[in-house]
């Protein structure tokens, strides 16, 4: 016999508003659960359900009240969340399988109960003058008590791979969220695949933010340093500018020779009229 495939739930359905408000006192005998119809002898137990007695609207498509039957990949329905859930190995991957239970109802552990198998969660309400509006028989009632609410349970499993997180993406107008709601519920748990989607956008964000800054920085930097050699260069010329407008050191001019004629002439006298001849006379 081959093996049915497990239906996909991968949107969330939204229950029509009766399916949370409506209260039935249900007996059950002999295996046979009763809601229209009131039995007075042989009870062997009853119950407190929310939910109309067709509950098929209540449910996505292909629901079955049994504790075999699951949706995979599911998610939780509109008003459930996440009450019970295990991680199980299955080769190099790890699935996840949930109890969904009304948003406040836990998940019920005790298989001896006889709505064990069709009404999966409880929420347990401890006043014994409770007034409790149900529907008993077929006929609408008011019952004073304590005790609980059981309600149907869905189940879902998941593994990592089957939900996928969009990572951030940026248009004109600036960096825009696209991420999508196909986690398990919508109760703050989240699956290792959205967390690691979570790091992904942070990081994408730090580097969104990075960017400009890191470009004003650089920016800033080449105004300093324009700014640095315009205020050089004006420096430098007004030095030249300067130089060239001062007055010029008094000169020094080359003193010129009298350039009239001088002309030297020799005595026109007698002046040398040797030899001289010594006297022979000696003289004593």
């Amino acid at each position: 016999m081959t093996a049915t495939a497990p239906l996909a739930l991968t949107t969330t359905f939204s229950p029509p508003p009766s399916c949370s408000t409506d209260t039935w006192y249900i007996e059950y005998v002999k295996g046979t659960y009763y809601y229209t119809t009131s039995i007075s002898n042989s009870l062997e137990g009853w119950f407190f359900s929310q939910g109309p007695t067709d509950w098929s609207s209540c449910f996505p498509s292909g629901y079955q009240a049994t504790t075999a039957f699951y949706y995979s990949p599911g998610v939780c329905p509109s008003g459930y969340s996440i009450a019970s859930s295990t991680v199980l190995s299955i080769g190099v991957s790890s699935e996840t399988r949930a109890t969904c239970c009304p948003s406040g109802f836990t998940a019920q552990t005790d298989d001896g109960l006889v709505w064990y198998s069709t009404n999966r969660c409880f929420s347990v309400n401890t006043d014994t003058n409770h007034v409790w509006t149900v529907t008993k028989g077929g006929t609408e009632t008011s019952i004073t008590t304590s005790g609980g609410l059981n309600a149907k349970a869905v189940f879902v499993r998941w593994q990592e791979t089957d939900f996928h997180t969009p990572a951030m993406t940026t248009t004109d107008s600036g960096a825009t969220s696209t991420r999508t709601s196909l986690g398990p519920s919508a109760t703050g748990k989240t699956s290792a695949t959205d967390q690691k989607s979570d790091s992904s956008q942070e990081g994408s964000s730090r580097a969104w933010i990075a960017g400009p800054v890191i470009g004003a920085v650089v920016a800033c930097t080449l105004i300093v340093f324009a700014a640095m050699w315009y205020n050089r260069r004006r420096w430098r010329q007004k030095n030249l500018n300067a130089a060239d407008s001062a007055p010029p050191a008094p000169g020094y001019d080359i003193a010129e020779l009298d350039e009239g004629p001088r002309v030297f002439e020799a005595p026109s006298g007698k002046i040398y009229s040797g030899p001289f001849e010594l006297s022979s006379t000696n003289n004593k």
